[in-house]
């Protein structure tokens, strides 16, 4: 319809760029309101027929609440499924403006899939599930951790398959370390001498010795560099060099 118009929102966590694709105009209207409700309404308030209006914006981290609010408005909206969005070939110029305007374009042009919104009951749901696998996930990692700490510290529970059990959460109380803290020797004193530059505290300085262990295996800055990764990566190709991001080897 040619009477329609499409608005594109790029929604962020405190902003919104709005791109306004009027009936029979190739260009966009363009401003960026603040993400809030009174804010969306007012934007949509303007708007002399909502029966005319379609918005879109790309599903992501934001959620739904914007999708929810505007269709209560009386507003048609759709979520559009990011993966699905076309690229321009060559553009490499990306702003929050010109994300608003591409998806207006493409949402009046009919190109873009939108994907099914749930109810806030399905979405409640979903969420606890979510977190209940992360946390699972989580939990695994760290009994994976400790388990692979103590192995390499020769500390195993002497009775095989009843990790985890109450009994194995006594035994671990129990534990103690063998070695000293990094306040005495041989950890104090490079420890000490470290925290006397700027921006090296505690943790770092320790963290710093405990790795490198003995710094006159390094004949040079740069070599100490290569071992912590804080040197560029090179892309060579003939007589040509480019140096990119640090590699954190």
């Amino acid at each position: 319809m040619d009477n329609l118009t499409h608005i594109g929102l790029d929604v962020h966590k405190e902003t919104i760029a709005v791109a306004t694709l009027r009936p029979g105009t190739a260009d966009c209207d363009e401003r960026t309101i603040p993400k809030t409700r009174e804010a969306i309404r007012k934007l949509f308030a303007r708007q002399p027929d909502p029966a005319l209006v379609r918005t879109c914006y790309e599903a992501g981290p934001t959620g739904y609440d914007t999708h929810r609010l505007i269709t209560s408005l009386g507003i048609a909206c759709d979520v559009i499924a990011p993966s699905l969005i076309s690229k321009r070939a060559g553009m490499r110029v990306k702003t929050d403006r010109i994300d608003a305007k591409h998806l207006a374009r493409l949402h009046r042009a009919g190109e873009l899939a939108s994907v099914r919104v749930p109810t806030p009951a399905e979405e409640a749901v979903r969420d606890l599930i979510r977190v209940r696998e992360d946390l699972k996930c989580d939990r695994r990692v760290a009994r994976q951790r400790l388990k692979s700490f103590l192995l390499r510290h020769g500390k195993r529970y002497p009775k095989p398959h009843a990790d985890w059990s109450f009994r194995f959460g006594l035994w671990l109380t129990t534990q103690k370390s063998d070695e000293p803290a990094m306040a005495a020797p041989p950890l104090a004193g490079p420890v000490a001498r470290l925290r006397a530059f700027r921006g090296i505290n505690t943790l770092s300085a320790a963290t710093l010795v405990s790795e490198v262990c003995d710094f006159r295996r390094f004949g040079t800055a740069a070599s100490f560099m290569a071992f912590t990764g804080l040197v560029p990566s090179e892309y060579s190709s003939g007589a040509t060099t480019r140096n990119g991001s640090i590699t954190k080897t």
